[in-house]
């Protein structure tokens, strides 16, 4: 992409903003799943929010199966709000979930979270 492309996006679009190659991500996640089930047999990549927790990022991580890796309640919420299902994530801090709210579903998704030590996360 050149210089100029970038302008033309920023003109149209404002700033700030992301410019995803899908492909590329797509690829390197496929990879990383490959190298490591070829190893492992129960393994399961997560995603970690806090990294970049914009919608349509993460929702490409769960059409492909992965997890969500959560540690605030906003990224929590996003998880829920793309359809991630609540026992496809974990959380680091999950004390810091349950103390936010008293919904039984985070509670529930909280208490079935898996423990990080078992997870790698991408």
């Amino acid at each position: 992409m050149t210089h100029k492309e970038i302008k033309e996006i920023e003109s149209q679009f404002g700033s700030p903003f992301y410019i995803l190659d899908e492909a590329a991500f797509v690829k390197n996640y496929d990879d990383i799943v490959n190298a490591f089930t070829g190893r492992y047999e129960k393994f399961i990549l997560a995603y970690s929010y806090k990294t970049n927790y914009i919608p349509y990022l993460c929702g490409i991580i769960k059409t492909r199966g992965g997890y969500a890796e959560v540690v605030s309640r906003i990224e929590y919420d996003l998880a829920l709000k793309i359809g991630q299902d609540p026992k496809r994530l974990f959380s680091t801090g999950r004390l810091k979930i349950t103390k936010m709210s008293k919904s039984p579903l985070i509670t529930a998704a909280s208490s079935t979270s898996i423990p990080i030590t078992r997870l790698i996360t991408y």
